[in-house]
């Protein structure tokens, strides 16, 4: 993508498909700052917390209420709330995934990992202008109202091509028929978007 650096790196929570390679990342790229919601003693788990102190990087715990600012752009955190994590044992960690809202100027942009609206209907949520649909387009009967209280003009679907686990699944997609503008990474490529001014424009591609 052409990175040389990132101000924040997001580890959403302790799944190999979103922390997997973390540890990778901080020793080849320069990072301003871990914001880690893994949890656990895996190997992985202490192959990330090791490239981070080897690589000076300081790490934060997502907390609701935090808000992170790396030039224009602030990240608001509206879950998970932080506790003990003795308190998580047994918790599925997509209940425990990231939630946030990232704006620059008059855009606003969903960003929930894996976390459905079991987690995500007792939040806060504003209107924004596009959302990352949760848990790669997998079943979630409160998406509907979900949309109806964000109302994005563009929804954007990461999954994998041909996956094992049949996603996204026909009642996502028939939910997203709400949506303007509704892209996925198995059809679309990397899914980019650029907002000038008050202008979306989506960039589809390799």
């Amino acid at each position: 993508a052409g990175a040389a650096r990132l101000d924040v790196l997001v580890v959403t929570h302790a799944q190999a498909d979103h922390e997997g390679n973390t540890a990778s990342v901080l020793r080849h790229v320069p990072v301003g700052l871990l914001l880690d919601g893994g949890e656990g003693a895996t190997p992985e788990r202490r192959g990330i917390l090791a490239a981070a102190q080897a690589e000076h990087v300081p790490r934060a715990v997502p907390d609701a209420g935090q808000v992170l600012h790396a030039g224009p752009l602030e990240l608001r955190i509206l879950w998970p709330r932080h506790e003990d994590p003795a308190l998580h044992a047994g918790v599925d960690p997509n209940d425990r995934a990231i939630v946030a809202i990232l704006r620059d100027g008059a855009f606003d942009l969903y960003l929930s990992a894996d976390a459905e609206s079991n987690v995500t209907a007792a939040l806060d949520l504003p209107q924004v202008d596009a959302m990352k649909v949760a848990h790669h387009g997998s079943d979630d009967p409160g998406l509907p109202d979900l949309l109806a209280r964000l109302r994005p003009q563009i929804a954007a679907i990461e999954v994998g091509a041909h996956n094992t686990y049949g996603h996204p699944v026909p009642a996502t997609l028939a939910a997203l028929r709400a949506v303007p503008q509704v892209f996925r990474t198995d059809r679309d490529g990397t899914v980019r978007v650029k907002v000038t001014g008050a202008t979306m424009t989506v960039a589809r591609g390799p």
